[in-house]
């Protein structure tokens, strides 16, 4: 069987985070609405006394929101990495998009998906498709994890609805299921409800660093993180990469590759 060569699936095993996925970022924005419990932007802005993490729901236009031209990258552009593309970013995504395609680079469009966001990219976007691939978050299919987690992000119906309208629209899609927010029984629900929909990747990794991105002085937090390294430990990870080990449509991020290399070394 002849293997298609994907520019958006390039082998990147000796990276972590977002070097993983592409070799270049771009972000228009400072601050978050989705205000996620996990944010690690959210807690490096606090560490650094940038903002602090109460206010990251409060987003702000930097600089590179004016862009007027961008030259074109060796390599893929990850379009955001701290921030997401909200109602309040919408219009200057779309500018700033239109620009770094316009000089031909392949973009990774990465965002925990509203419909009516993801509609609108694809129209705008049309006559630059090749160039694009949409990433999508999804870590769990219950709508009160996502809720706590993820508080002001899209709950899963409506990014499983925008990963349908992607691909139906003809996008190149894939999906991110970093931070994985369950074990093995949330692994297998997300991957069967998205695996139709993706014409590129399923991505699965832990939720990097929680005791450092999570407030676990608050009590409920700590509870939260407490239930949730009880569905990740190394046994459950292993389990859930014997399970996916050999599916063609499966990449493990480095969270993932560490656990199996302790096991097997």
């Amino acid at each position: 069987m002849t293997t298609t060569y994907n520019k958006f699936d390039i082998n990147r095993s000796e990276s972590s985070g977002t070097k993983e996925w592409a070799s270049h970022n771009l972000n228009i924005c400072s601050g978050c609405s989705n205000a996620c419990i996990y944010c690690y932007a959210a807690q490096m802005a606090e560490r650094f006394e940038r903002r602090t993490r109460s206010d990251w729901s409060r987003e702000e236009l930097t600089p590179n929101a004016n862009l007027t031209r961008y030259p074109a990258k060796d390599g893929l552009v990850m379009f955001p990495s701290t921030h997401d593309i909200t109602p309040y970013n919408l219009e200057a995504s779309i500018r700033v998009l239109k620009i770094v395609l316009a000089a031909g680079n392949d973009v990774l469009i990465v965002t925990k998906p509203r419909l009516d966001i993801i509609t609108r990219l694809c129209s705008e976007l049309i006559t630059r498709q090749e160039l694009i691939e949409f990433r999508f978050t999804l870590g769990t299919l219950s709508p009160d994890i996502s809720k706590f987690w993820e508080p002001g992000a899209p709950l899963p119906v409506e990014r499983i609805a925008a990963l349908k309208h992607a691909y139906a629209a003809g996008y190149s899609t894939s999906v991110s299921m970093e931070p994985l927010l369950g074990g093995f029984d949330t692994a297998q629900s997300v991957l069967a409800a998205v695996r139709d929909f993706v014409s590129g990747k399923i991505w699965i990794g832990k939720l990097n660093r929680i005791r450092s991105n999570v407030d676990v002085s608050m009590a409920l937090n700590l509870c939260m993180v407490q239930a949730l390294e009880s569905r990740q430990t190394d046994q459950e990870i292993l389990q859930i990469h014997r399970a996916f080990r050999d599916d063609p449509k499966i990449r493990w991020k480095d969270s993932i590759r560490k656990v199996v290399t302790k096991h097997t070394a």
